[in-house]
């Protein structure tokens, strides 16, 4: 075998394992950015660019793919409203999310973590 066929058959049972343990973590949450407008401007702007957490949901327990700071999660209904609050420590590799009886009903609801005047949001179903 010649090495390019060596590193493809190499890269190719990472890529199968990478996916078998993202399945064993639950089902990846899509997440996008979005960004409060700061009432009194911070100088400079930060240029690296921000890093999007993995976050995988497995019934009402959501695990973290990638180290995560400390920040609130929070749940929405389809009103917008905050049905749900807490804090997440820094490095946490899970949060336990409440029961759907007590937020309302089960449905979707909108996640969002919050990191100062950034924050991720994604849709989950409870």
């Amino acid at each position: 075998m010649n090495k390019l066929q060596i590193v493809t058959i190499g890269l190719a049972a990472t890529t199968v394992s990478m996916n078998a343990a993202a399945l064993e973590d639950g089902l990846l949450i899509p997440l996008n950015i979005g960004h409060f407008e700061p009432t009194i401007p911070t100088f400079p702007v930060p240029k690296s660019p921000i890093q999007i957490p993995l976050v995988y949901q497995d019934g009402n327990t959501l695990t973290f793919g990638s180290y995560i700071g400390a920040c609130t999660l929070q749940l929405r209904d389809a009103d917008g409203d905050v049905v749900y609050e807490t804090v997440v420590a820094a490095g946490a590799t899970s949060a336990i999310l409440p029961d759907a009886t007590l937020l309302g009903g089960a449905g979707t609801y909108e996640l969002r973590l919050i990191f100062g005047d950034y924050y991720f949001y994604g849709d989950i179903t409870l």
